[in-house]
C-alpha cells in the first residue's frame, strides 16, 4: 500500500534478536521440548495456517466476500502492509533460521527461504488483529488470542525462535497506527463497519 509506505513508519524503534548464547539455545531447548509434543495434534491447523493466513481470519470469522468484501479488504491490506514491515526488518536483522543452529529442529512445514526476525506470520496476523478489531470491537480478546495461537503455532512447526514471535507482535502493534493514518485504510475500515 502505497499510502502506508509514504508514512515514517521505519522510524520506530525496534529492538534485534537475542545475541546472548544462554538466551538463543534456551529457546532452541523451549522449541525442542514443549512444540515436540504438541506437533501432531496441531498439524492440520499449522499447515492451514502456513498458506492462507487471510483466508484462516476470514474462516474463523465466518466471512463471506458477498457479505463482507470491506472487511476482507482490510485483511488484506493489512497482510499486505504487515508482509512488507516483516521483511524490511528480516532484512535488517537477518537472523537464520532455527534448524540453522540446531539441526535436530526439523520443521513441519517448509522453512521459508528469508530470515526468521521477525516472525511474518505473528506479525501479519497481529496486524490483521489489531485492525479487524477496531471493525468488530467485540471480537477484540478472540481477535488477539487467534494472532497469539498462529505465531506460537510458528514455533510448535520449528521455523521461529519465541523471540521471533515476540517481535512480529511488537512491531505490529508500533506500526498499526501508522496505518490507521491512511485515509483508503480509514475509509474501507468504516465501510467495513457497516458490514457488521
Amino acid at each position: 500500500m502505497l499510502e502506508f509506505a509514504k508514512t515514517d513508519w521505519q522510524t520506530i524503534t525496534v529492538a534485534g534478536p537475542p545475541t546472548d548464547h544462554d538466551v538463543i539455545f534456551g529457546e532452541i531447548d523451549e522449541l525442542l521440548g514443549a512444540s515436540m509434543d504438541r506437533r501432531k495434534r496441531l498439524a492440520d491447523e499449522i499447515v492451514d495456517q502456513d498458506v492462507r493466513l487471510v483466508g484462516y481470519f476470514a474462516q474463523v470469522l465466518m466471512l463471506s466476500p458477498s457479505a463482507h468484501p470491506n472487511t476482507i479488504k482490510i485483511l488484506e491490506m493489512a497482510d499486505h502492509v504487515g508482509l512488507m514491515v516483516a521483511v524490511y526488518y528480516k532484512l535488517r536483522f537477518n537472523r537464520g533460521r532455527p534448524q540453522q543452529v540446531c539441526p535436530a529442529l526439523f520443521p513441519m512445514v517448509a522453512s521459508p527461504w528469508h530470515a526468521s526476525y521477525p516472525s511474518g506470520h505473528s506479525l501479519e496476523s497481529h496486524l490483521m488483529a489489531l485492525a479487524l478489531g477496531e471493525i468488530i470491537p467485540g471480537a477484540k480478546s478472540a481477535l488477539r488470542a487467534l494472532a497469539a495461537r498462529i505465531g506460537k503455532n510458528r514455533e510448535i512447526a520449528g521455523v521461529h525462535y519465541p523471540s521471533d514471535t515476540a517481535a512480529g507482535k511488537a512491531i505490529a502493534e508500533a506500526v498499526f497506527p501508522y496505518l490507521q493514518q491512511c485515509s483508503t485504510f480509514h475509509a474501507v475500515t468504516e465501510a467495513a463497519k457497516q458490514e457488521h
